[in-house]
């Protein structure tokens, strides 16, 4: 019988070769006997895709991987897909279905399987946005500026579509509001609030329409000859060389106020005008009647800080030119003349020593000659530090800045005879050092400088003179050496670093603010500053020798040096004043140096605010002029 080669057997592993037998022999029957998951026949390892989801606010998300594998996630957290996939497998997760209101994006949602789970794909939600815009139609020209909900500015420049850079999520409420309108138009909103509802909005509707305006104008009357000169609002300088009917070039809206003042007399004649403001209501405005009338004579008086006397001249009303007047000089029986002041029918002088105290001294002035009568009671005696003098626009107060009591002595005028009584409350506290004061042509609102840097500021009893201190007083703002104001503005000179500081008055408080730009340069050593009657030109006289001009503007109180400016004059200039009609500019010119003891005289140019010497000028004054004052009785 032959025998026959047995098969040789697969060969396995020392375990399996152990366990098999085994488990025959104990009845268990082991799967996967023979092979594992690599290669040898087992189930092959997989493995889990998932990530987390954030912003989810509500609603459901759909994510499917691989295009397929869907599984749905409604809260922020973890998620996994239920199909795991072996190792090597692509997976790219995606989305599906967005949840409402929202729009969800896939970050690292696309690999290859390695030997772990996937945990990394990352699913964000966010609220949609939708634009918010319109149309713009009329727009002729210059900007129109928009805003939405109060803020996001947008800057249109022509007609057609806009849309604001700040989208919305549905259910934001939107409103669109005109923030600055172009020049000369008006535009309207339509369409304009609303509520955002899942699209974009392009439905606001932006109108503009030319702005009515209306002339403002009236008569002159009574113009003998020379020029005058008008201004509305401060501005708008209108030369008139005739009698008639005048209007101003800038016409302005309904609503608007108008204001209209004399910026320049002309020669030898003094206007004056009526019905001058209002609002414009609807219509032009033809009823501001301008008077002229030949000017009354007009003074001027220099104190002379030396001679212990005052120097009388008058003003040659077409030239400026300075001639003294019968009797000139008027002694003081005082030392030291250090200020001059005047109404229209006194002059008030302060003298720095009188037996260890300082003193008024007071002359009514005649009204054809500007001769002076001393005033019954002269001199008052005020006590020491009394250096300054100020009448009050209507002449009916005198207030005297005291430096040995840091205060103002108020003193009520006598019409009849000038006699000074104190007013009762005196003195009024000041801060240190105080200055001279100056009060708006209301005489409601005073200010003092104050040397140590503060202006103190008090509203004015124009009845009884009494002082109150605003709210805020004093307020530290400027050096203030010198301050001059008009109805809106106050200007105050700065000596050491050469300066004029501007602010605009709160004609409610009275407290000052600072005007943009402030302070501007002046020449060297500025000590006195005069504002001209029509609030339009400011001139400070610098202690070096020259006179700087400066324009002032009507809106925010911002000065603009003069073409020419500074104007040079003197050597050592102390007082400045500008007389009644603004025509004229006068400045003292103290000192022992050749050319000095004198006042300098300039006519205005009242378009341009430059200055001209007049004829004859200078003009020779008493030794040490510190101080020049101007009436017009």
């Amino acid at each position: 019988m032959s025998t026959m080669a047995r098969p040789r057997p697969r060969r396995a592993s020392a375990t399996a070769a152990l366990l098999c037998p085994l488990a025959l022999l104990g009845g268990i029957v082991l799967t996967g006997c023979g092979g594992g998951s690599n290669g040898g026949g087992g189930t092959a390892s997989t493995y889990t895709i998932g990530g987390t989801v954030s912003g989810l606010t509500g609603g459901s998300i759909s994510l499917q991987d691989n295009g397929g594998d869907t599984t749905p996630v409604s809260a922020n957290g973890p998620f996994t897909f239920p199909t795991q996939l072996a190792s090597g497998a692509a997976y790219a997760v995606t989305i599906s279905t967005q949840p409402a209101g929202q729009t969800c994006t896939v970050a690292a949602g696309s690999g290859t399987v390695g030997s772990a789970n996937v945990q990394s794909v990352a699913v964000t939600c966010k609220a949609n946005t939708y634009a918010i815009g319109g149309t713009v139609s009329g727009l002729s020209g210059g900007q129109l500026t928009l805003d939405d909900n109060g803020a996001d500015a947008l800057p249109v420049t022509a007609n057609g579509p806009f849309t604001f850079a700040t989208q919305l999520a549905s259910g934001a409420s939107y409103t669109v509001t005109v923030a600055t309108q172009p020049a000369g138009q008006t535009c309207s909103v339509a369409n304009g609030q609303g509520t955002v509802a899942g699209a974009s909005v392009t439905s606001v509707a932006v109108t503009c329409v030319a702005v009515a305006t209306y002339a403002i104008g009236g008569t002159v009357s009574g113009l003998s000859g020379g020029q005058l000169t008008l201004d509305d609002n401060g501005a708008d300088a209108l030369p008139v060389t005739a009698n008639g009917a005048f209007t101003f070039s800038t016409k302005l809206a309904s609503g608007a106020s108008y204001a209209v003042t004399v910026a320049g007399q002309p020669a030898g004649q003094l206007c004056t005008v009526s019905n001058g403001t209002g609002t414009v209501a609807g219509a032009d405005v033809t009823s501001v009647a301008v008077a002229c009338a030949v000017s009354p004579p007009q003074f001027a008086y220099v104190a002379n800080n030396f001679d212990n006397d005052v120097s009388a001249y008058a003003i040659n009303p077409g030239t400026g030119a300075l001639t003294a007047v019968a009797g000139s000089p008027f002694s003081v029986p005082n030392r030291g003349i250090s200020a001059v002041a005047a109404s229209n029918a006194f002059v008030y002088a302060t003298t720095s020593f009188q037996i260890g105290n300082q003193s008024i001294f007071g002359w009514s002035i005649a009204s054809g000659t500007g001769a002076l009568t001393t005033v019954p009671g002269s001199p008052y005696i005020i006590g020491p530090g009394g250096t300054s003098i100020t009448v009050s626009p209507a002449g009916t107060f005198a207030y005297v800045a005291s430096g040995g009591s840091n205060a103002i002595l108020a003193y009520s005028i006598d019409a009849t005879t000038g006699a000074l009584t104190a007013l009762g409350g005196n003195p009024f506290a000041t801060g240190s050092g105080p200055g001279p004061m100056a009060i708006n042509r209301t005489g409601t609102l005073g200010y003092v400088p104050n040397s140590d840097g503060t202006i103190s500021g008090y509203s004015v009893d124009p009845v009884g003179g009494a002082l109150t201190a605003l709210a805020g007083s004093p307020f530290t703002l400027t050096q203030a050496d010198a301050l001059a104001m008009t109805s809106t503005f106050v200007y105050a000179t700065n000596y050491t670093p050469n300066t004029v500081s501007a602010y605009s008055v709160n004609t409610t408080t009275g407290a000052l603010t600072a005007v943009a730009g402030s302070p501007f340069a002046t020449g060297t050593g500025p000590v006195g500053i005069a504002v001209n009657p029509a609030g339009t030109l400011v001139y400070v006289a610098n202690q070096a020798g020259s006179i700087s001009a400066f324009t002032i503007n009507a809106s925010s109180g911002a000065l603009t040096a003069v073409a020419g400016s500074p104007f040079v004059a003197g050597t050592k200039l102390t007082g400045i004043a500008i007389d009644r009609t603004g025509s004229f500019l006068y400045v003292t010119n103290p000192g022992t140096a050749n050319g000095s003891n004198n006042a300098y005289a300039f006519s205005i140019n009242p378009t341009t605010g430059a200055l001209t010497a007049v004829a004859g000028s200078p003009f020779p004054t008493g030794i040490n002029p510190s101080a020049i004052a101007i009436a017009q009785p």
